[in-house]
């Protein structure tokens, strides 16, 4: 986990820069002396982390920070974390760790929150235009009504008013549909995040047990604060989101037709890759290179961060996909096929077998449309018949939208 988060290190910065300006100016590593002349009361990321990289490396510079904050003794809270990394007990890499688990454990409940009050929103909205087409439909029945009760003379605005009316209802309704699929979207957004957060609490359960400290010594727990009705329902969001994903759905049924080709001016290593094979109408089934698409972060995310993350490519395509992720169990953290969140496929290769062998032979023996995603040339050139793309082009898409 990174260490060097200027969330919580805000302390060690300041009693940084602060002794930078204790400092002649012939003293200043060229490193640091972009963050010597920022005038910034915080300053920007970059600046941040590359001073607590410096921090990191020279014993001296951690010496004058510390000698620049009196009171580095007793800090409490994120300060702690701060005195830990600038002072160096035993175990302080895990105290910095767990500090930046419990902010990013913070800022994730933070956006499910942020999606709950967008969810809301939604939904008022979809009431109100609910509401909207029962008014529009109890008008067209009422003007049927009238125009029952009326001469011959005036049936053809009768017609214009029936006219009129369906207009006004099939407009109410395309609204109503447009708010249900953004509410459906919205939704799984907030199932996605739920995972997220369930895996971050595991992540920050883990970073507590490793250090050896206990839940109050990282403050109060976040659960506690909340008035009981919003308890109950994060509770209902933590049960829910336990709860073992459905089983894939079968594949779609694929028959003939042209190879997926993709057009000219679209690479296959970039975004608009995959932007365009989520917009083909024709179903087909896709085979990710999993630790291959893993390692295109320079901090890897976890096995089932990735696995949630490529969830979103069956929930977005327009045509039916079956996406399966193949891993090879002779590297470490192996585990068992199954289904996977979002009806994705998770496999794992058979002893004596590698996960280039398996994706080469899984392309080869299904039939259809097949698209194989990985940045190994070999698995490339071993599979002819399927659209090949590049990993970087699946990092590229799933950036935005992680």
């Amino acid at each position: 986990m990174e260490v060097h988060d200027p969330r919580v290190l805000q302390a060690a910065i300041r009693a940084a820069r602060k002794a930078l300006r204790d400092l002649d100016e012939d003293q200043i590593l060229a490193s640091l002396r972009p963050v010597a002349a920022s005038t910034a009361r915080q300053l920007p990321p970059p600046l941040a982390r590359s001073l607590l990289r410096d921090l990191d490396r020279f014993e001296w510079l951690r010496d004058k920070a510390a000698e620049a904050w009196p009171t580095i003794t007793e800090a409490v809270g994120d300060d702690a974390a701060s005195a830990a990394f600038l002072l160096r007990p035993e175990g302080w890499e895990q105290m910095v760790e767990a500090a930046v688990a419990v902010r990013s454990y913070q800022d994730l409940v933070g956006d499910v929150e942020h999606l709950e009050a967008r969810t809301r929103d939604l939904e008022h909205q979809l009431g109100v235009e609910r509401e909207r087409a029962d008014k529009a439909r109890v008008g067209a029945a009422e003007a049927e009504r009238r125009a029952r009760r009326q001469s011959h003379e005036i049936s053809e605005r009768v017609q214009e008013a029936r006219q009129a009316e369906r207009a006004r209802r099939i407009a109410a309704e395309s609204r109503v549909a447009a708010l249900e699929r953004d509410l459906e979207q919205v939704v799984g957004d907030l199932a996605e995040a739920d995972g997220r957060v369930a895996f971050l609490r595991d992540e920050l359960l883990r970073a507590r047990r490793v250090s050896g400290t206990s839940v109050a010594a990282h403050g109060p727990d976040v659960w506690s604060v909340r008035d009981p009705a919003t308890l109950a329902s994060l509770l209902d969001q933590i049960v829910a989101s336990a709860r073992a994903d459905p089983a894939p759905t079968p594949g779609p049924a694929i028959g003939p037709s042209s190879p997926l080709t993709l057009p000219a001016g679209v690479r296959p290593d970039s975004g608009a890759a995959i932007e365009w094979l989520l917009g083909q109408q024709e179903p087909f089934v896709m085979i990710i290179d999993g630790y291959n698409v893993s390692h295109q972060w320079y901090d890897p995310p976890a096995r089932e961060d990735i696995n949630h993350r490529l969830a979103r490519v069956r929930r977005l395509a327009v045509a039916p996909v079956r996406l399966l992720v193949v891993y090879d169990s002779t590297l470490s953290g192996g585990g068992e096929s199954g289904p996977g969140p979002g009806g994705i496929e998770v496999r794992f290769t058979d002893e004596g077998t590698i996960a280039d062998d398996e994706i080469i032979r899984l392309s080869g023996a299904i039939d259809g449309n097949v698209v194989v995603v990985s940045s190994d040339r070999e698995v490339r050139e071993g599979c002819p018949r399927a659209l090949c793309l590049w990993s970087q082009a699946l990092k590229e898409w799933l950036s935005p939208h992680s």
